[in-house]
């Protein structure tokens, strides 16, 4: 469907957008969903929120992980991608590769 309109009327946040910060519904008649990125991304966080309260489940708080760094889930600490240790436990790939080996290329089963 062509568009000849450059701006979408948010009904969240009743605000006129650029198409840009709305994303396509192909179900639509204009194609595009009646509300912008931002208020679709705040009402599926108060939802989920909604819904793990309810469950009686804890709420995980969204931290701020600069770039190029990673948070431990269980320490909560933030740590650069290259203080993080290589995981030493052989991968599937890596088993077959050394099992492989060791028995001359001959698939054991």
């Amino acid at each position: 469907m062509s568009r000849s309109f450059e701006a979408k009327w948010c009904s969240g946040c009743e605000r006129e957008l650029p198409l840009t910060s709305v994303a396509s519904d192909r179900n639509r008649r204009d194609g595009l969903q009646p509300r912008c990125r931002e208020c679709v991304a705040a009402y599926g966080a108060a939802h989920y929120r909604r819904r793990r309260e309810v469950q009686g489940k804890p709420v995980r708080e969204r931290v701020h992980v600069p770039q190029g760094h990673k948070q431990c889930q269980k320490r909560g600490e933030v740590k650069p991608h290259g203080d993080w240790h290589d995981s030493t436990a052989p991968t599937a790939w890596r088993r077959a590769a050394l099992r492989a080996s060791r028995f001359g290329g001959a698939r054991v089963t």
